[in-house]
């Protein structure tokens, strides 16, 4: 019986949300344990090697091309990876929900770089989205600020620009 490609986008969606959710957990876990972001992040992007390489054997896919090798090496040896170690190292500041919801406003850099560098239109649905994000972000935030804090909340901000830039330099190079 042949899936259908709605299906698997289905499957593929939510095999990545769950993936994805799970990232803050095993984080916050692997630090407490007093693990470097650096050896977490070592064996994540290692264990993720070979699921990629297996995938992509199975699909006979080449996903390297002369054309767009440094784009791809710039954006995961570079972008990707300053991201996860700033979101990794956060955790030791801050709760893995707080991290998260902060986190998950990365489309307010997204929507800021891409109206920078790809020309793109800003509605006025995306502004009142942004101020919203940020108006959430507040009340989230808003406590008790102790320095170590401070320092994780600076680190999950840094971890949503760089998904920014991530998400718009992706889009430049690769569409």
């Amino acid at each position: 019986m042949e899936i259908s490609d709605e299906k698997k986008g289905i499957i593929s969606i939510f095999i990545s949300t769950l993936g994805f959710s799970v990232i803050p957990i095993f984080a916050k876990l692997g630090i407490d344990e007093g693990y470097s972001s650096s050896l977490l992040l070592f064996y994540r992007f290692l264990f993720a090697t070979f699921i990629f390489y297996f995938y992509l054997k199975l699909k006979k896919h080449v996903f390297f091309s002369e054309k767009n090798i440094k784009y791809k090496i710039y954006i995961g040896g570079f972008i990707y990876s300053l991201q996860c170690l700033c979101y990794f190292t956060a955790f030791k500041y801050i709760s893995t929900s707080l991290g998260a919801i902060i986190y998950n406003t990365y489309p307010v850099f997204t929507v800021i770089f891409s109206y920078i560098f790809l020309k793109t239109k800003i509605t006025i649905r995306m502004i009142i989205g942004i101020i919203l994000a940020i108006i959430g972000s507040i009340f989230v935030v808003y406590s008790p600020m102790t320095e170590n804090k401070i320092i994780g909340i600076i680190l999950i901000i840094l971890t949503t620009i760089f998904s920014g830039i991530y998400m718009v330099y992706s889009k430049k190079n690769f569409e």
